[in-house]
């Protein structure tokens, strides 16, 4: 007969340890503002990745320098576990700097200041500023923990920027106010306010616009994702509009949504698919100023073409945009040696003023990625199939997140 033998375990796990009270050893922030980073409740059950998830959102918060997050399971009838987390102070003021490269807008340089805690009530001012041929301008925020959760916030922003296509030319002065809000699953609620004032000249047309733009957006906010990821994925809505009752010149509704995916192929290869769309609903298209047009061609958009490069034309053929837009990309990124991967690709898509006379600008290509400390730097070559096209081929150089 064989030779074997049966084995029965018994075991009795006792009762699941659930969490207890949460004390804080801090003097960085008000007792009120520590304690919105918690995310579970006294009485649920234990779960470890919760204490990671609290870590790493105290690290990442720029309030504290050093965290330590101590455990002490307490047995008992009812059996518990006492959190303790003993917070430092971070630096507070942090200045950035750097210059870089790429094709959209030239060379660039970046000047950037964060005061990460202001007071004990957690407020943040923050400035921004670059300056390129194309693109640039600055801006400053003022924001405050606002809601009930970590990450919500209320924000006063005010800015400056300035864009200088090949047939346009925008001045753009902004003054708004921001609410977000967390909403289920990844979800981030933007409620938002803006005054904007700008001078511009599209074409030969040259115009003055005092808009008042109330809006809403969400944006599904995955984890932050390095390197070179296998798979994610990202999306977003915004729906924004004005009327002249509000004080505006002019008048119009906007939908725009955009999104990519990452699915991994095989064991080194990549597929990434972008989609961008915008819709806008106008009577008049001439009376909207440049800021709010929609433009395709460039580094993120149809590559073979050169930035805002397509869309309408005037009877001069200067590119002058479109009320709406659609851009797709199909991607095939695979390693080929340590920090350095091939990519295939084909990209299409316009800028447009009806579905009617819709045209989509198609390109392929290929190029090099080096996923360097500071993100993926591309190397591209974009050959429009277009006969007309102003360029046989294009060079794109960007940097930037896959996602």
């Amino acid at each position: 007969g064989k030779l074997a033998a049966d084995i029965r375990i018994d075991y009795d796990s006792g009762k699941r340890y659930r969490f207890g009270p949460v004390e804080f050893e801090q003097t960085v922030v008000e007792p009120e503002l520590a304690a919105r980073f918690i995310e579970f409740a006294e009485g649920e059950p234990y779960d470890a990745d919760q204490i990671n998830d609290l870590y790493t959102a105290l690290l990442a918060s720029g309030y504290f320098q050093g965290v330590e997050v101590r455990t002490t399971p307490r047995p008992g009838p009812e059996p518990d576990v006492l959190v303790t987390v003993a917070l430092t102070p971070g630096k507070s003021r942090t200045w950035t700097t750097g210059v870089g490269y790429a094709t959209d807008t030239g060379a660039k340089i970046r000047l950037d200041y964060r005061n990460q805690r202001l007071n004990d009530k957690g407020h943040q001012f923050e400035f921004n500023s670059q300056v390129s041929e194309v693109l640039g301008g600055g801006a400053v925020s003022y924001r405050l923990p606002d809601g009930k959760r970590r990450d919500e916030w209320f924000s006063i922003n005010m800015g400056y920027k300035y864009e200088n296509p090949e047939d346009s030319r925008s001045d753009e002065y902004r003054l708004g106010l921001q609410q977000t809000r967390r909403r289920p699953g990844d979800w981030r609620e933007t409620r938002f306010i803006d005054y904007i004032h700008e001078d511009y000249r599209v074409g030969d047309e040259r115009g003055t616009s005092n808009l008042i733009v109330p809006g809403i957006s969400w944006a599904e906010q995955p984890l932050l994702l390095t390197g070179r990821p296998r798979r994610g994925n990202r999306l977003n809505l915004r729906l924004s509009g004005t009327d002249e009752w509000l004080g505006s010149d002019t008048a119009f509704v906007q939908v725009e949504t955009g999104g990519k995916l990452i699915l991994p192929l095989g064991a080194n290869a990549r597929l990434l698919t972008r989609l961008e769309a915008g819709w806008t609903i106008k009577d008049d298209f001439s009376d909207l100023p440049f800021s709010v047009r929609y433009f395709a061609g460039g580094d993120g958009s149809v590559r073979g073409y050169d930035y805002k490069a397509l869309g309408p034309t005037d009877v001069d053929g200067n590119v002058i945009g479109g009320a709406n837009k659609l851009v797709g990309s199909l991607e095939f990124d695979a390693q080929v040696y340590g920090n350095w991967s091939a990519a295939v690709f084909v990209d299409s898509g316009n800028a447009f003023n009806s579905f009617s006379d819709m045209s989509l600008q198609t390109s392929v290509g290929g190029g090099i990625r080096w996923y360097s400390p500071l993100g993926p730097v591309r190397f591209d070559v974009g050959v429009p199939l277009d006969r007309d096209a102003p360029d046989s081929y294009r060079i794109h150089i960007s940097l930037g997140p896959d996602l």
